[in-house]
């Protein structure tokens, strides 16, 4: 029998036993829960005047497809500069050029046949007529008209050309305006078109995110699956964590009291149900 000594025992009260038991097997209960996952729908999906502004679209964006714009704008690039080199003049000249002219040399001539009558019947006067003098007085009166003529039919020529110049200017600036009419509508094309483009991506990146949210809700009921497990259990290892109010005495006792009073501690409680080696069997 061994010297006997001073010793400690802890004791928990019998209504706080009976409180741990009853808040043990409600733990129990809600660990034991089985996991629900939500099988409602979750994601909305498109209305029926989105689905119709996406057809609409899609369907500006296919005619605006239909014309390429880029190959307009190359050929206008290699197209040759027009020029006046290139160009028929005379297909700008007026139709009734010659016209004018003969018209303009016609009245010039009736004048000269005047002058020259003229001169016939100076010398006529003069007893000269027939002679030497009579043809150097008829010369003499036609040649003013003769000069009035050719200068009158090169002016008239010389006015006709340079005025179908100017209209083959005309012509050859128009067609310039043209072409960069063209080249501004091709690109205002093309402009409408890569509007066109991004407003098809728009849409469909609308539909991937749609399709991307409907995706991620099954991932996200499986991370809650996963979860569910550890978070029972937590509910479970709070219940068995409630403070206990304990009472402690002292007395001398040898090893055999000590031994004797601890297994007795211990049956007690098993006695009540409570198991501090198997809480979680």
């Amino acid at each position: 029998m061994s010297k006997g000594k001073s010793t400690q025992s802890v004791t928990i009260p019998e209504y706080q036993q009976q409180q741990q038991q009853e808040l043990f097997q409600a733990a129990k209960g809600l660990a034991g829960q089985p996991f629900v996952p939500y099988t409602g729908p979750r994601v909305a999906g498109f209305t029926p005047d989105q689905l119709r502004q996406f057809e609409a679209t899609r369907g500006l964006f296919e005619t605006g497809m239909e014309y390429d714009p880029f190959t307009g704008i190359r050929e206008i690039a290699q197209a040759p500069t027009p020029s006046l080199l290139g160009a028929d003049i005379g297909a700008y000249q007026s139709p009734f050029q010659e016209q004018v002219i003969e018209t303009t040399l016609g009245d010039i001539q009736r004048r000269a046949d005047i002058a020259r009558q003229q001169a016939q019947a100076q010398a006529i006067g003069a007893g000269a007529f027939g002679g030497s003098r009579s043809a150097i007085l008829e010369a003499e009166s036609q040649r003013p008209y003769a000069e009035t003529m050719a200068r009158t039919a090169a002016g008239l020529r010389q006015a006709g050309f340079e005025q179908a110049q100017r209209a083959a200017e005309s012509d050859i600036a128009r067609q310039m305006r043209g072409r960069e009419f063209q080249a501004g509508l091709l690109g205002r094309l093309g402009s409408e078109q890569e509007r066109r483009l991004g407003a098809l991506g728009q849409i469909g990146e609308q539909q991937r995110l749609l399709q991307q949210q409907a995706l991620q809700i099954p991932y996200q009921e499986f991370q809650r699956a996963l979860a569910y497990g550890p978070q029972q259990l937590g509910l479970f290892q709070a219940g068995l964590g409630t403070p206990l109010e304990t009472v402690t005495t002292k007395q001398k006792a040898g090893v055999g009291d000590i031994l004797g009073g601890a297994a007795g501690l211990l049956g007690s409680a098993w006695m009540g149900g409570f198991n501090p080696f198997g809480l979680l069997k």
